[in-house]
C-alpha cells in the first residue's frame, strides 16, 4: 500500500492484509474497509458461498458482478461474516 499524505484511507477489505491495516492505524491514520454489500463479485474469496438463487442480473459495466437479493437471509449471513473480518 502506497503511503499518501492522507488522514483517512478507504481500502478494499479483501485486497489488504490485517498487517497493512494495523500499520496504517499505528501511523495515526483512520482506516475504512470497503465491502460490496449489494453485488456478487466472482473474484472474491467468498464468492462460492452465494447460491445462484440469490444472484440477479449482471451489473452494467462491471464484468463478473451480479446484483444480490439483499432480502435473503443467506446474503445477510455472508455480509455479517464480512463485517466480522
Amino acid at each position: 500500500l502506497k503511503n499518501y499524505p492522507a488522514k483517512l484511507y478507504d481500502i478494499d477489505m479483501f485486497d489488504n492484509s490485517k498487517e497493512t491495516i494495523e500499520k496504517l492505524k499505528k501511523e495515526g491514520k483512520i482506516v475504512i474497509c470497503y465491502i460490496n454489500a449489494g453485488a456478487w463479485e466472482e473474484w472474491r474469496e467468498d464468492a462460492n458461498l452465494f447460491p445462484d438463487s440469490v444472484k440477479g442480473n449482471d451489473l452494467d459495466g462491471w464484468s463478473g458482478e451480479k446484483w444480490l437479493d439483499i432480502r435473503s437471509d443467506i446474503v445477510k449471513d455472508i455480509m455479517k461474516k464480512r463485517f466480522d473480518l
